[in-house]
């Protein structure tokens, strides 16, 4: 074993240290900030199109425009963190957000606002698979899909606090507020970011930039590691450059196709009914706020699903339990489409469920993807994975605005684009497969 690989095996083995639990709560509390600005437009979405008499294909454009800008990070500006760092990937991109935020309280019309929305959905898109890779990197074997459970649980939590916050504020000061708030709230996490968040130490390791050493011990120091009197001499792997035809050939062809095929069908479902569901729960007749809880709802039972996936995949395996998640999460959306117009109680009640397992998916997927695939890449197979995904979930909801505005119904809506959860679940299925073969 090399001395990287007898690294990698220690921080693996052993218990995890106050900097590993720090490391993972800060790039939660992002994620949290990430959750409440991309789904600020769907909060918004009923005050904006009241405001602006936008129609509902407009308003389809302004939902996707963010995810459409997430797309582009995740595939042409996330594998950058393979060259660069994931800290300094993670602050440049938090700045982008901020500016963004901001200046969409100041748009005046649709245009503007969906140019911005771009714009931070750029900066989401771009940070997503850093965090990952880093609360990946710094969680030992054992708790590490419970660590990942929780960093993606940190969306759906700052979606809720973010949608709590967003009722009065949208109230009493106009939606530009909610705007603001998630702006700022980006800012004030630049400053804890570079002073506190540490470099991932697989790239420290690997890619061996200036003042290396230093950085790598440390981080060791702080875990309670021996530091190391110099760094590891480089393999021929770790000194392979990072690209998308690495995420190609043997075994990898068919897992990425796998993974990807999972990533789309998946954000393609679950960003329709983040974006479309308080809308659409309005117009069956709740009130706008009552619509707001309905979307904030998903999001409770999605983080208890999340949390619950970690707790328990080490027992019935991640792969199979993210599988029973997708199918589930089928079953769950027909039913919330049945219940439309069931008592609030009872439809909230399968809202909460629906979530549970959708969500859960998620973290799933987020949690399988970086256990595929070496540290020279690990950024690019994450970005391009989650970039995949996101063009299914740009695209939704603006077939969503389409479909809704040819006349379909509204409980028709949710089983239509329920159906790709099923073709999920098959990828999922044979990537587990695969595995199985393989060991």
């Amino acid at each position: 074993m090399s001395e990287l690989q007898t690294l990698k095996a220690s921080i693996d083995q052993n218990p995890i240290s106050r900097l590993q639990v720090i490391t993972i709560t800060i790039c939660a509390i992002i994620n949290m900030l990430d959750g409440f600005n991309v789904l600020v437009m769907s909060f918004t979405a009923a005050s904006i199109s009241e405001a602006w008499g936008i129609p509902r294909p407009e308003l389809g454009v302004l939902l996707s425009a963010g995810l459409a800008g997430m797309a582009h990070g995740s595939l042409f500006i996330a594998p950058y963190g393979d060259r660069i760092g994931r800290r300094a990937i993670t602050l440049v991109c938090l700045g982008v957000i901020s500016v963004g935020m901001i200046a969409s309280a100041y748009s005046q019309n649709v245009t503007q606002l969906a140019a911005l929305r771009f714009l931070t959905g750029l900066g989401i898109g771009s940070m997503i698979a850093s965090l990952n890779i880093l609360v990946t990197e710094y969680s030992n074997a054992r708790a590490r899909s419970f660590a990942v459970s929780v960093l993606q649980s940190g969306y759906p939590a700052g979606a809720i606090i973010g949608g709590v916050i967003s009722i009065p504020l949208i109230s009493n000061y106009g939606w530009q507020s909610a705007f603001l708030f998630g702006g700022f709230m980006s800012l004030l996490m630049i400053p804890i970011t570079l002073w506190i968040l540490p470099e991932s130490l697989d790239y420290l390791l690997t890619k061996q930039p200036g003042d290396a050493l230093r950085k790598v011990n440390k981080a060791l120091l702080l875990m309670g590691r021996e530091p190391l009197q110099a760094l590891p001499e480089l393999t021929a792997e770790d000194n392979r450059k990072p690209s998308v035809a690495s995420l190609f050939g043997d075994a990898s062809t068919r897992n990425t196709l796998a993974l990807w095929t999972a990533y789309f069908m998946l954000m393609f479902s679950m960003y329709f009914t983040f974006s479309w569901t308080p809308k659409l729960l309005t117009e069956a007749g709740l009130s706008a706020s009552q619509g707001i809880s309905g979307g904030l709802i998903i999001q409770v039972g999605g983080i208890i699903g999340s949390l619950i996936l970690g707790v328990i995949s080490g027992y019935f395996g991640l792969m199979r339990l993210t599988a029973i998640y997708l199918f589930a999460t089928f079953t769950m959306t027909v039913a919330f489409a049945t219940f439309l117009q069931a008592p609030l109680t009872l439809l909230m009640s399968v809202a909460f469920t629906m979530g549970f397992f959708l969500i859960g998916s998620m973290i799933g997927l987020y949690a399988i993807a970086p256990r595929l695939y070496p540290t020279f890449n690990r950024t690019t197979a994450m970005g391009w994975a989650i970039g995949v995904g996101r063009i299914g979930a740009i695209i939704s909801p603006l077939l969503a605005g389409y479909l809704l505005e040819a006349g379909v119904e509204k409980s028709d809506s949710f089983i239509i684009f329920a159906v790709p959860l099923l073709i999920a679940g098959v990828a999922v299925m044979l990537f587990q497969l695969q595995e199985q073969a393989s060991a």
